[in-house]
């Protein structure tokens, strides 16, 4: 996913997955396991979305932690 935020328009890009997230979200009726990993997978594309050395990002998170909270 890092590597994603780096690339152009036109690819899967961090926007794109944000345009998914969101189609699903409004797509399907999901249940509450399902919505929580959508939230958790947000989260990571917020945090791909600020500038890197962002003082305001806090404390980078991994993925494989906010994976852990969504399960």
């Amino acid at each position: 996913m890092r590597a994603m935020s780096q690339k152009p328009a036109g690819t899967l890009n961090v926007e794109y997955w944000q345009e998914r997230l969101t189609a699903v979200c409004t797509g399907y009726v999901l249940v509450p396991a399902q919505r929580r990993r959508v939230d958790a997978l947000r989260k990571v594309l917020v945090s791909l979305s600020q500038p890197q050395g962002d003082p305001s990002s806090g404390r980078k998170r991994t993925t494989n932690r906010l994976w852990a909270k969504a399960a």
